[in-house]
């Protein structure tokens, strides 16, 4: 007995201090330059340390501009990219170098700017026939896309965006946010008139429903952003009254989470089912912080403070990689472990004894090579898992039961892994 003791008393001095070297390799930016002037609203990373930030910009005679910058080295360094009348209030990336951008000019002509090389340059079209104050971008692989407008308009493109069809729904007349989980399934949260509609997609986009019994106007007011993680996993953020809101049946009904001391919630975004990242102002400052939960959304702590940002818009994280900003500023850090800077002693402590818990799993899972050839590849993990479902470009889907999958589809697929233990999560990989 007293060895196991001694084992599991130096297990946990040795994580201590490999948490405590984290933390010190951990080093942030916070950077207000070159931003005096602008607004930034939407970021996206590329890969690796690359990201592009998007938003507006303020000229003489309070003239405005559509501005974006790239980054390359996790924030060090900005480099501006993109300087026209189309204002930025989205982006996205499909893959590493194939990204897009939305915005709209003077006359509310909807504008999408695409680049193909990880965002040094971004040709312009205008999208025929589409007028928007705001709008939202998303593509599911390098064929299929969407446009969100806040006049309720629902746009899909299967040529890479050369070409846009408007989709017939009756599922609200602002779009707030989506949020694509898969190919097929995707949410989407609308305002109309006085009160907020919450509708899914099963079918890849082209039919959108009102979800079961959900007329949030008693319940959330206006909803801002929502994240979904699973079919019944999700959350959204009602800024009208700086609540955030949890969801487990796939949103016919909605939790408020109690305690949050926020004064404004601007994005949330979920790892894993229990993992995630808020930004949000708490009513003891004018300042943004970036906040994160290890428990479902129940608590948040704070991780950093962004003393140069007031409101911090947007943010993404992946790969260690984290980058928000907003209006004034900027805070990135290219490696930051969410799970390795938490030093609180009883986390450190259930981490010896659940692992699992403290795992993002798709850094437990790996699905090699990518890209890959002749439609073969393979998943290593040490986590059970019940099935493995792969998604092509069309929403067609095939079930596999081992690791070594076989497939005909090509081009970009996702790859849903079903864990013995409930959970399940997305791999993107490429089939040439």
């Amino acid at each position: 007995m007293q060895k196991i003791v001694s084992k599991k008393f130096y297990n946990f001095i040795l994580l201590f201090f490999s948490v405590f070297t984290l933390e010190l390799k951990a080093q942030w930016v916070n950077n207000s330059n070159p931003f005096t002037s602008s607004q930034i609203r939407a970021v996206a990373i590329s890969s690796g340390s690359s990201a592009v930030l998007g938003g507006f910009g303020l000229g003489s005679g309070f003239s405005m501009y559509g501005i974006m910058y790239l980054t390359t080295n996790g924030g060090v360094t900005m480099k501006e990219v993109y300087r026209g009348t189309t204002g930025i209030e989205d982006i996205c990336f499909v893959t590493s170098t194939i990204g897009y951008a939305i915005g709209n000019d003077a006359d509310l002509n909807v504008i999408l700017c695409k680049t193909l090389n990880a965002g040094l340059t971004w040709s312009s079209s205008t999208i025929s026939g589409l007028f928007s104050t705001e709008s939202i971008v998303h593509f599911v692989n390098t064929s299929v896309g969407f446009i969100f407008t806040d006049n309720g308009i629902i746009s899909k493109t299967i040529d890479g965006g050369e070409n846009w069809v408007n989709i017939s729904h009756n599922v609200g007349n602002n779009f707030k946010d989506v949020s694509f989980i898969s190919p097929k399934i995707a949410f989407a949260v609308s305002v109309d008139l006085d009160y907020s509609i919450l509708s899914q997609t099963t079918d890849g986009g082209q039919n959108w429903v009102s979800v079961a019994g959900q007329n949030l106007a008693k319940t959330t007011s206006f909803v801002n952003k929502i994240d979904f993680i699973t079919e019944n996993i999700g959350f959204m953020i009602s800024n009208s009254n700086s609540h955030l809101y949890k969801t487990t049946n796939g949103g016919v009904t909605w939790t408020s989470i109690s305690g949050l001391n926020f004064d404004n919630i601007y994005e949330v975004k979920f790892i894993t089912t229990s993992t995630g990242i808020l930004s949000a102002t708490d009513n003891n400052s004018i300042n943004s912080s970036l906040y994160r939960t290890f428990d479902g959304g129940l608590t948040w702590s704070k991780f950093h403070d962004a003393i140069l940002a007031f409101s911090l818009y947007d943010f993404d994280y992946k790969n260690n990689f984290i980058i928000a900003s907003g209006l004034g500023g900027y805070c990135s850090n290219k490696s930051f472990d969410i799970y390795g800077a938490n030093s609180s002693v009883s986390t450190v402590v259930s981490t010896i004894t659940s692992t699992i818990n403290h795992k993002k799993f798709d850094e437990l899972i790996t699905v090699f090579p990518n890209p890959s050839k002749n439609g073969v590849f393979f998943i290593e993990t040490n986590l059970d898992i019940s099935s493995i479902i792969v998604y092509n470009n069309f929403g067609h889907s095939e079930t596999h039961d081992n690791k070594v999958i076989k497939t005909n589809y090509k081009g970009l697929v996702y790859v849903k892994i079903n864990l013995d233990s409930g959970e399940h999560i997305y791999k993107k990989i490429f089939l040439e």
